[in-house]
Order: C-alpha cells, then sequence, then structure tokens
C-alpha cells in the first residue's frame, strides 16, 4: 500500500503541469478595455504593438488571435485600436508606441521589452501573469475563471505609467 501512494505520488510529481491556454477573445477585449484607464487615455488612432516570436507556436496562435479580434481597430473611449504586429526580431520597432501586447510564450525576450520601455510611459500587457508577477510587465489580464487584471506597482512605476484612480480600485496591485 505505502509503495502504490509512494508511486502515485511520484507520477504526480514528474508529471509536468499543463501549459497555460492560449489567449482567448475575451482575453483580449479585457487587455483592450484597459487602455481606457491610463492617465491621459489615447484619443483617435492609436496602434497597440502586439509582440509575438514566430518560432513559438503558442506565441503566433495569440497574435493571430489578437489580430482577428481587433481587426480593424475597435473604439475603446475616443480612442481606435488597431493591432500592429512587432515580431521578436524586430523589436526596435517598439519606439514610438504607448501599448504593448506581449503574447505568451516570449521567454527572455520580456527581459529585454521591459529593459527597452523602462521610463518611456509604455504601458505592457500580458495574459502570461507570470510575466506581470514577475516584475517584467506593467499589467496582466486573465478572463478565466473570472476577470482579473493585475497591474505590478514597481514595473509601473519603472515604466513611468500611471493609471485613473478609478481604476485602481478595480484591480490588483502587487
Amino acid at each position: 500500500m505505502v509503495l502504490f501512494v509512494l508511486s502515485a505520488l511520484a507520477a504526480l510529481i514528474v508529471t509536468p503541469a499543463p501549459s497555460r491556454a492560449e489567449t482567448t477573445v475575451k482575453d483580449v477585449l479585457v487587455a483592450v478595455r484597459t487602455l481606457g484607464f491610463v492617465a491621459n487615455p489615447p484619443v483617435g488612432p492609436v496602434d497597440l504593438a502586439v509582440v509575438f516570436d514566430p518560432a513559438q507556436p503558442l506565441s503566433l496562435t495569440d497574435m493571430k488571435t489578437v489580430r482577428t479580434v481587433l481587426n480593424t481597430g475597435i473604439v475603446i473611449g475616443t480612442a481606435l485600436v488597431r493591432p500592429v504586429p512587432v515580431p521578436v526580431t524586430e523589436l526596435d520597432r517598439l519606439t514610438g508606441f504607448r501599448f504593448v501586447l506581449l503574447t505568451d510564450g516570449l521567454g527572455p525576450h520580456v527581459h529585454t521589452i521591459a529593459d527597452m520601455t523602462r521610463g518611456l510611459g509604455v504601458l505592457t500587457i500580458s495574459t502570461d501573469l507570470s510575466c506581470v508577477r514577475g516584475g517584467q510587465c506593467v499589467m496582466g489580464v486573465a478572463s478565466e475563471p473570472r476577470v482579473q487584471v493585475l497591474v505590478n506597482r514597481a514595473a509601473s512605476d519603472a515604466a513611468a505609467v500611471r493609471f485613473a484612480v478609478s481604476f485602481r480600485m478595480m484591480i490588483t496591485e502587487l
């Protein structure tokens, strides 16, 4: 009996955790709606950089989902948010973007992106909440099992991103 319990525990330990599910339509909509809550919200046409790694299937799928959902743009407040895919091989293109959505599966690139956007007022958003918990992304969103918006205060301060007071009452700050 003890041997059976030990072997069952060993199977649990060596079995890899299931990978995170791909970004959903609802995740994208939650992420984009948060743009209206930054201090000095965007007005008019706004490009959302969607950083992806073409070599990572989950990252590529996430980018395609974002492009499908946002298509030619979605109105948030007085802004028309449009997706602009940016492969990790072209991160120098991030200059000039105020909003950057990081797809899942970017690995060490999240550190580079955090360094590139530090102090520039760039809101980095991800559906990979570990990016936020690790301080590499300012904001993380999840729509399942319930809507969650996490903001890393240290990452927000480092990026020089400010939010409306009303928004800060609705989110979880780390």
